[in-house]
């Protein structure tokens, strides 16, 4: 069952050049070349993933077409990006980004974050094109104090209240949880949820750590499940 990509760039090499390379390994690649464009395709197409250049050529820039993204949808996003400042990665971090690739990249690189975001975005089931009708994957659910983590939804709730989480934050989230009263080193927790082959620098995983900390927040914000030990790692305590 082929992959549905969208590639939302202006370089039209590049976006020809990702799809010769992942097309054979089952992905099905189509492309935009500025915000707008993209935004429309977003919402029209039944999407796997999307990788998100960060310098667009009209006035939505790739942060603020991940914004409007994530005001209605938790597609997996990795953002391109061709600066070197670290604001851009971590500005995309913040607004809900999963991943990010600094231009130029690998192909190959390319291919494995794609394949290991999908694989924690939808191990938990069937997508709906395979199972032939709209349906929800099966659930992973795991349970900590009043908080309850629903994997395959990408859902945490706590009573009736709920949020809704994106792939990598799900990812973390689980991780967490499931080794309650456990300081996890950030290199260890970050590997442990996102795959051996991956590295997100120590500031990515704070944005990431910091937008979840929000998030619970909001759920029960008389609680602090997450604790942060200077200089070991993460805590969760879960009450």
């Amino acid at each position: 069952m082929e992959r549905s990509v969208l590639v939302i760039d202006d370089d039209i090499i590049l976006c020809d050049a990702i799809s010769d390379y992942l097309e054979p390994y089952g992905f099905a690649i189509k492309s935009r070349g500025d915000g707008r464009g993209g935004l429309e395709a977003a919402s029209r197409e039944d999407l796997d993933l999307i990788l998100l250049d960060v310098m667009l050529p009209d006035d939505l820039d790739g942060l603020e077409v991940l914004r409007i993204i994530r005001e209605s949808s938790q597609v997996p996003v990795i953002m391109l990006t061709a600066r070197g400042d670290e604001i851009d990665r971590v500005l995309g971090l913040e607004l809900g980004a999963d991943d990010y690739l600094t231009k130029p990249f690998s192909l190959r690189e390319l291919l494995a974050r794609v394949k290991a975001l999908l694989r924690r975005g939808l191990s938990q089931g069937a997508t709906r094109a395979e199972l032939g009708a709209p349906a929800p994957p099966p659930r992973s659910v795991v349970k900590s104090g009043p908080f309850s983590l629903d994997a395959g939804l990408r859902r945490l709730s706590v009573g009736q209240n709920e949020i809704w989480l994106s792939a990598t934050q799900t990812s973390i989230l689980k991780v967490l949880m499931e080794n309650p009263w456990t300081t996890l080193p950030r290199d260890w927790l970050i590997r442990a949820a996102l795959g051996q082959d991956h590295n997100i620098a120590d500031r990515g995983v704070d944005v990431h750590m910091s937008h979840i900390r929000s998030m619970l927040k909001k759920l029960a914000p008389e609680l602090s499940p997450i604790q942060t030990l200077r200089g070991a790692g993460y805590t969760w305590i879960g009450e």
